[in-house]
């Protein structure tokens, strides 16, 4: 569009179509990944954590590094 071989309406549609089978990719991605799992939490085996997302980022990867360790050793 800038070399002015491409207008700039051609240039919006086709960015909406790119998005639209970009975000349809990615739902079928997401639905292929999930397909064994409820989405009901109450019915899941799995422990499900809860994390509260207000202090700093570092501290939040902190307690999700210790969670997964304690997981891990776990196994």
């Amino acid at each position: 569009m800038l070399e002015g071989r491409l207008a700039e309406s051609a240039l919006r549609d086709a960015i909406e179509r790119a998005t639209r089978r970009y975000a349809k990719r990615q739902e079928t991605w997401f639905r292929n990944q999930l397909r064994d799992q409820t989405s009901d939490v109450r019915c899941q085996t799995d422990e499900v954590w809860t994390l509260d997302a207000t202090p700093p980022p570092e501290d939040l990867a902190a307690t999700i590094a210790a969670r997964w360790v304690a997981v891990r050793s776990d196994v």
